[in-house]
């Protein structure tokens, strides 16, 4: 069973970052501020194999310095995978009390960008004239099995049978 999971078996590369940014001179904030990383997962290994998820929270920094006070501009990326052993994603951005979500699925051998936009033009002190935006690229390499699926499509193989 190790050996055909080891067939179905591919990477997920994501980049992401997520930018806080003023948008309006009575901006709750002065400056942008971004937070960025990487995740990086193979769809057969645990939490996966056994039917789980991760989810990461973004928008801390190395030293667990948040984006923003109270987490009132933060995201979510959470990562399972389906029955058909391809990635699933779900993404939530938050700024204040708004929240935009977003989803993509990530089969092998695919390259695939995203974005989450929130503005917040007033009404919250903390989030007044900003707009928050999550992005980046998802990327994913192909599967054993594909290679030798294709290996056998007609035409691929030349077999030549000689008598002797």
């Amino acid at each position: 069973m190790a050996a055909i999971m080891s067939l179905a078996s591919y990477r997920l590369d994501l980049e992401w970052l997520l930018a806080w940014f003023p948008i309006q001179g009575n901006s709750a904030l002065e400056n942008q501020k971004m937070r960025a990383g990487t995740l990086h997962h193979l769809n057969t290994e645990e939490p996966f194999a056994s039917g789980g998820a991760i989810s990461y929270m973004l928008g801390q920094g190395q030293d667990g310095d948040p984006l923003s006070p109270n987490n009132v501009a933060i995201a979510f990326i959470t990562i399972s995978v389906n029955e058909d052993h391809a990635f699933s994603l779900a993404l939530e951005a938050h700024l204040g009390k708004t929240v935009r979500h977003g989803s993509l699925l990530a089969p092998p051998n695919v390259r695939l960008p995203f974005m989450l936009n929130i503005v917040h033009p007033g009404g919250d002190p903390e989030t007044q004239g900003t707009a928050l935006s999550l992005y980046g690229t998802i990327a994913t390499t192909k599967r054993p099995l594909d290679f030798i699926a294709g290996a056998f499509q007609s035409g691929k193989i030349a077999t030549t049978i000689s008598e002797g």
